[in-house]
């Protein structure tokens, strides 16, 4: 090393050399002091912080989507079930995509209903059969799937307009449930 008027002196290497005022970066000091490796393994570790934050403030900015089913059941009472209508109003994260049938072979084929409806969050869903053997006891009459946005579990609201029997009568103690399935995940890209 050179002193300021360029002769050549011996730099004691036990002393600590201060960088103060010099605009030197505790890398550039790191790798005086201890030497390349210590530079490569504080670049590493600098790199390996930041993408661990980096990683985890996009893990938690990342809506999820899962898929679930709602299966709709009505309980006629013991009278024979051949007609109902009900409404489903979803939560605003609830996007609904499809309706199918029933378990009972009378309600087999998926119900009547307005596919635009699907776009919104309220739906009307009838169904009508005019088969010989009607259920008499609780079936369910219909399968909704659901897309559902965010980590919530939606709270839906069904309400039963009308459930008719084979006579052309309205069952007037029948009730509506309906039980909710998640089914999938996946991460909304």
């Amino acid at each position: 090393m050179k002193n300021r008027i360029g002769r050549r002196v011996q730099e004691n290497i036990d002393a600590p050399r201060i960088f103060r005022g010099t605009g030197a970066s505790p890398v550039l000091r790191s790798l005086h002091n201890h030497g390349r490796g210590a530079h490569a393994t504080t670049l590493f570790a600098s790199f390996f912080i930041l993408f661990v934050l980096c990683a985890s403030v996009a893990h938690a900015a990342e809506p999820t989507v899962r898929f679930a089913t709602i299966d709709i059941s009505i309980d006629p009472q013991g009278q024979s079930l051949a007609a109902y209508q009900f409404e489903l109003i979803a939560p605003e994260s609830v996007t609904l995509v499809g309706v199918e049938g029933g378990e009972h072979d009378a309600f087999k084929k998926a119900p009547y209903y307005d596919p635009r409806a699907l776009q919104q969050r309220r739906i009307v869903i009838a169904g009508l059969s005019t088969d010989t053997s009607l259920p008499n006891a609780k079936t369910r009459v219909a399968r909704i799937h659901v897309e559902i946005r965010g980590n919530l579990y939606p709270d839906y609201t069904v309400k039963l307009i009308v459930a008719g029997n084979s006579d052309a009568k309205a069952i007037a103690n029948a009730v509506v449930t309906f039980a909710p399935t998640e089914t999938q995940q996946k991460k909304e890209q």
